[in-house]
Order: structure tokens, then C-alpha cells, then sequence
């Protein structure tokens, strides 16, 4: 495994409307023998931006951060020809916490660019992942678009995660599981038919969750969607999808109901393509405890 640790420098870097002057830069070079990317990636505080790369690196890493080099752990499985990497991006964990939330809830998040530690993460649109992101405080910001993407699973205590694609360019494999654990904060996934997903999982204990479905087919087998407090609007799938609805939910909370939607029993609800195919429906099972749930066309 090739590491390339890039000289600091001193540029400016734009990723859709955001721009920012950057300092240093990491890469983990690429190598024939990969055939896929196991990706745990760590951080605690700051703005993670993750998106396909125009280089041939593994990752590539770019940052406003001079004083902290990212610490990874590479594990070859030659077996498998899968590349294993551990990376951490901030050493400085418990110090850029405290930092943080004095930035944003005593300071009023008057902060200057230097202060928030921003991450511009590319990675190669021509090995598969499997990526584990570790998440504390702060925003994600995932672009898919050109990724051959086969999990995704992101956890966080406190970020804002968007999920979305910036070209309509479907995912180059099949995904298995995309799930998004946040315990307090907010979750938005945009053009979910494109990531090929066939299970999806998205549970913010505080916040709310938003998830575009319109557009998903027949890959899709079910949707976990779970808040503790806040809202859960979902833009359902086209009617020719048959689909399934299970709600639970407290008196504290709300349901909005499509109109192309059925009640068949308690809390769940159907809509007309599930009855001429019921064997291949799309699963929903939603949980509000205190706030409301919409389902829309």
C-alpha cells in the first residue's frame, strides 16, 4: 500500500458553493491488487464534504488544518484483494469538542473560517466501497454522484447529514444496507433511487429526518425510519411500486397520511399496486414518539 503525504500549501478549494482556503493535503495511493475499499472514517468535530475524485488515490484529503495530519491504520486482506483503513481525521478530539460547542452555542456560531475544520474528502469512482463514517459534531455532506458505493452506514452524536447526488449518475453497484444513526441532529437523503439501496435505515433520537424516495423501484425492500423528537417526512415511492406502511407511534404525535394510501389495520396502511403484488413490496416500518410522520406522493 502506497501512502503519499502531500506538502502543506496554501490554495482555495470549491466544492459546489462552498470555498474555502486549504492548507494541507493527505492521499493513500491506489494499487492494482485493490479490488475494494473498507473505509472507517473518523472525526469529531468540523465539515465533512465526501465526493467521487478526479485522481487515482484511495482517498484523498483536503483540509484548512495545518497541525493535524490524519492517523490511519492500513490492513491488507490478499486474500480478498480488499483494503482495509482505519482514519482518523482529528487527533485533537476532546479539545475540538469543547471548542465547538462554544463556537456555535455560547460565540452564537460567530466562528471564523480557520476556526471550523472543514474535510474535502474525494474518493475513486472506480473501486467499490464499503465506507463506516464515525461522526461527532458538526455537518456531512455526502455526493455520491459516480461512486460505486456497496454500504454505507454513517453514525453521529450531533451532525446535519446530507445525503444527495449532483448528476443523475446511479450508483455502480448494488448497495446493500444505507444507514444513518444520528442521536441528535438532522438527516436529509436526496434522490435515494440512484444509490441502488436495497434496505435503508435512517434514526435521529433528536431532529428530523427527511428522505426522497420518489423515484425508487424494485431494488428497494424495505425502510426503517425512526425519531425520537422532531418530524419524519417521506415522498413515497411511485405508485406503480407496491408498498406497505407500519406506524408506531405515541398519542403525543402525528400522522399525515397520503391520500393514496389504504388503512388495512392498525397503524398500517397500503397503497393499490400492493394488492395486485404483494410479494414484492417495499417495507415501511416509521416511528415518531413525539413529533409527526408525513408520507406524500
Amino acid at each position: 500500500m502506497l501512502k503519499v503525504l502531500c506538502t502543506a500549501f496554501l490554495g482555495v478549494f470549491s466544492y459546489g458553493a462552498v470555498i474555502a482556503q486549504l492548507k494541507s493535503q493527505f492521499c493513500i495511493g491506489n494499487h492494482p491488487e485493490c479490488k475494494e475499499v473498507r473505509l472507517v472514517l473518523k472525526a469529531k468535530t468540523g465539515n465533512c464534504f465526501i465526493q467521487s475524485g478526479i485522481s487515482n488515490d484511495l482517498i484523498r484529503i483536503i483540509s484548512n488544518q495545518t497541525d493535524e495530519e490524519p492517523v490511519y491504520i492500513i490492513k491488507d486482506e490478499e486474500s480478498n484483494k480488499i483494503d482495509v483503513i482505519n482514519l482518523s481525521l482529528d487527533r485533537n478530539a476532546s479539545k475540538g469538542v469543547s471548542k465547538y460547542i462554544f463556537q456555535q452555542y455560547v460565540s452564537n456560531g460567530k466562528e471564523s473560517v480557520n476556526d471550523v475544520k472543514e474535510w474535502f474528502v474525494s474518493l475513486n469512482g472506480n473501486k467499490p466501497y464499503r465506507l463506516d463514517l464515525i461522526y461527532g459534531l458538526g455537518n456531512v455532506d455526502l455526493n455520491l454522484a459516480g461512486l460505486a458505493m456497496k454500504h454505507l452506514a454513517i453514525n453521529s452524536g450531533g451532525a446535519d447529514v446530507k445525503i444527495w447526488y449532483s448528476h443523475i449518475i446511479e450508483n455502480k453497484v448494488d448497495m446493500d444496507t444505507l444507514s444513518i444513526k444520528i442521536d441528535m441532529g438532522s438527516l436529509t437523503l436526496n434522490q435515494v433511487n440512484l444509490s441502488r439501496a436495497k434496505v435503508i435505515i435512517g434514526e435521529v433520537g433528536v431532529g428530523d429526518i427527511f428522505m426522497d424516495l420518489q423515484h425508487c423501484n424494485s431494488i428497494l425492500q424495505s425502510v426503517n425510519g425512526s425519531v425520537g423528537i422532531g418530524d419524519l417526512v417521506i415522498a413515497l415511492p411511485p405508485p406503480n411500486v407496491p408498498i406497505i406502511v407500519r406506524v408506531n407511534n405515541s398519542w403525543v404525535s402525528r400522522i399525515g397520511i397520503s391520500s393514496n394510501l389504504r388503512k388495512i389495520g392498525q397503524n398500517t396502511y397500503v397503497n393499490k399496486a400492493y394488492e395486485r403484488n404483494k410479494s414484492e413490496a417495499v417495507t415501511f416500518s416509521l416511528d415518531v414518539s413525539m413529533g409527526e410522520i408525513t408520507l406524500k406522493e
